[in-house]
């Protein structure tokens, strides 16, 4: 049986050894049917999936080797500190429960520390220069997509056609998620082929030219890509933001410590977000991550992270300095990851890259390193005071019940981690496939099923709460609606209700959830008892959660001005134009409380500074303009006392910040009414913006 047990040890080096290189050249190109934007979902579910895959294998090989083993490399100590940073973050985290975190970027460092610490054990020497030979395959297919995708025949076509998405047709779209990664991941190949080429000489392999010639050739397409898609949208958030985030994490000391939390960047964004961004190109944009990987893990896994981080730099750039040629090599592309990491924000696909890259870096260092192995001990029971005994071998039960229950321990934890996000965000996929054929009822029951496998998602609460709110809506706009179908809409409506409060269980300090489940309580207003009040606490609570944020700000005094509370209106829509003095829409619609709260001076101020905007702006629309001009002139005429205040030069009344006071966190669900018609509102210029 030993003997048998025995024998996969080979075998299952070998399988290691094809399935890690097979990674390599799949991590910056693999699509999966996972998530509601599988493009950039399949890449955290790859790492994700990885690291199971990985656990599994040195499971299966702490059986045949009898023994737990890991390679001693130079980065041991410091993945372990990053592993631990991240669980201290989670684990303490307080405004979202910590399995929520396991599916973001908590979940990507575990993965990242997981994959560097295991899988070299897996491995024999002669195969770490496997490395090199998959990330060259990976960048010439990448780049060559780019290619096709610059003439309008790559991937994005058959996506579009096949699942009826509408990607464009151009090299904004890539495989590896977005232009920006996949000149990462080219960069990180093309100096990898250079070192390779330099140190080779004339024994460089022709597979290493070609991957730097096709390299240059994606670098440029993309960077092209780039610069186009800047044109209409800024791609990173400016330093100085994360900076002053940063700074205002720090100001806890708890949070400076540790962090805000690994995934809770945007969160953290939405309520430090700087308000001097209001009057920049970034001012309607969110960002899930800070300008750069450093000050990102500063303000989610704190100084501790931060420390973890730099030190694994440091033993990085220790390591490469006496490796071999092929250590050399590998160590320019994870150096250069470092480097990109410096300048733009982590993603999975260089931090999967990277993990791969220690991983045959050490294995093609193992004549210097050393394995430890720890092995079952033995209990021995002897009489009081006798001699002592020679220590017997050990039992084989002993080592297979040690090996295979720590195996299984860690099998089961990667399960009940891994497995449920599979599961859900598979049948997100299907949701918004089913959303795009424009067939309700499976988007309804796919995200059902989603939230049944991983209720701890709140995205998957929102959607969810959205499904039933538009599909309540349909019903209730048929005029010869059955009861069987009015008591339909009032458990959608309930449903709706329900899920949009859950995600504001999950997570209670996220703007998000709170300004949806203010939306779901909106279209009830007039229809259910309550409902205006609901909808009033809820908006209150999403402001108090990003209060610089002057479209929430915008929307909540829609709010009010539609309730015809128009005092409390007037104090969102002057905070708005207070945050963005030059957004015509905020003095706009403050013009238009200021009227109805019978202050025609100060609503006639608001109407010339909004008339002083749109000539200032290029591009503005000539009938705006005209309908505020003949408002303002109506509201002149039929007020003689602001026709004679005209007559002197006016200003603009300075605006006051508000502060809003969040209402009590618990929400009571409004009792629907007999009427089956739920109303529906619109926005625009034209009108007082409400959801």
């Amino acid at each position: 049986m030993q003997k048998f047990i025995s024998s996969f040890v080979k075998p299952l080096s070998t399988l290691s050894t094809v399935i890690l290189f097979a990674a390599t050249a799949l991590a910056p190109i693999i699509i999966l049917p996972i998530g509601d934007n599988f493009i950039i979902d399949s890449k955290l579910g790859f790492v994700l999936g990885l690291a199971f895959v990985v656990g599994l294998l040195w499971t299966i090989s702490t059986l045949a080797r009898r023994s737990l083993q890991v390679t001693l490399s130079p980065f041991i100590l410091p993945l372990l500190l990053i592993g631990v940073s991240t669980i201290a973050s989670i684990v303490f985290n307080q405004t979202t429960l910590p399995l929520a975190q396991l599916y973001g970027f908590g979940g990507l460092y575990i993965a990242f520390v997981l994959i560097s610490l295991i899988a070299p054990s897996l491995m024999e020497e002669k195969h770490g220069k496997l490395f090199t030979f998959g990330l060259v395959l990976s960048s010439i297919l990448l780049s060559l997509t780019a290619i096709a995708e610059f003439f309008q025949s790559g991937p994005s076509h058959f996506f579009n056609v096949v699942l009826k998405t509408q990607f464009p047709s151009s090299p904004i779209f890539s495989l590896a998620s977005s232009p920006l990664i996949a000149v990462e991941v080219l960069a990180m190949t093309l100096v990898a082929c250079i070192v390779h080429i330099f140190l080779s000489r004339k024994k460089s392999n022709p597979l290493f030219i070609l991957g730097a010639i096709t390299c240059l050739v994606g670098i440029g397409i993309n960077i092209f890509a780039l610069m186009e898609a800047g044109k209409t949208s800024p791609l990173l958030l400016p330093y100085a933001a994360t900076s002053s985030i940063a700074l205002d994490v720090m100001k806890n000391g708890r949070n400076a410590l540790i962090g805000v939390g690994p995934d809770n960047f945007l969160q953290t964004y939405l309520q430090l977000k700087p308000a001097w961004l209001n009057v920049t190109p970034y001012w309607n944009l969110q960002y899930s991550q800070g300008s750069n990987f450093p000050l990102s893990i500063l303000v989610t896994l704190g100084l501790f992270g931060l420390f973890a981080w730099i030190f694994l730099v440091v033993k990085v750039i220790q390591a490469a300095l006496k490796s071999s040629v092929e250590g050399k090599v590998i160590s320019a592309a994870v150096i250069t990851g470092f480097i990109l990491l410096l300048l733009f924000p982590v993603n999975p696909v260089v931090l999967t890259l990277q993990a791969l890259g220690l991983v045959f870096w050490t294995v093609a260092e193992k004549s210097r390193l050393k394995d430890v192995q720890l092995h079952a001990f033995t209990v021995q029971v002897t009489k009081a005071g006798a001699d002592l005994q020679r220590v017997p071998k050990h039992s084989n039960l002993m080592v297979y019940m040690m090996t295979s229950i720590s195996g299984i321990l860690l099998l089961l934890s990667l399960w009940f981690w891994v497995g449920p996000y599979y599961l859900g965000q598979f049948f997100m996929f299907r949701a918004t496939t089913a959303t795009l054929q424009n067939n309700a009822v499976d988007t309804y029951n796919f995200q059902q099923k989603a939230i049944q496998y991983n209720p701890y998602m709140a995205s998957y609460r929102r959607s969810y709460s959205n499904t039933n709110m538009a599909i309540a809506l349909a019903l209730s706009q048929s005029r010869e609606a059955t009861e069987a179908e009015k008591q339909q809409v009032v458990t959608l409506v309930e449903q709706a209700i329900r899920e949009a409060k859950t995600a504001t269980v999950l997570e209670p300090a996220n703007s998000t959830n709170w300004l949806n489940l203010g939306r779901i309580y909106s279209n009830l207003i007039g229809t259910a008892d309550n409902a205006d009040n609901f909808t009033v606490q809820a908006y209150s609570q999403a402001v108090a959660y990003a209060s610089t944020d002057p479209i929430l700000n915008l929307e909540a005094g829609g709010i009010h001005y539609r309730l015809k509370l128009f005092n409390q209106a007037v104090q969102l829509f002057d905070k708005t134009a207070n945050l963005k003095p030059d957004w015509p829409n905020a003095y706009y619609n403050l013009a238009n409380s200021f009227r109805e709260n019978k202050e025609p001076e100060r609503a006639i101020a608001a109407y010339q500074q909004t008339i002083e905007l749109l000539q200032s702006q290029e591009g503005a629309d000539a009938e705006d303009y005209s309908k505020v001009k003949a408002e303002m002139d109506e509201l002149q005429k039929n007020t003689p006392q602001a026709n004679k205040s005209m007559e002197k030069p006016t200003s603009t009344p300075t605006p006051q910040r508000v502060v809003v006071t969040p209402p009590p966190s618990e929400l009571l669900a409004p009792t629907a009414s007999s009427s089956s018609q739920l109303n529906t509102t619109e926005g625009g210029l034209e009108t007082v913006p409400t959801p």
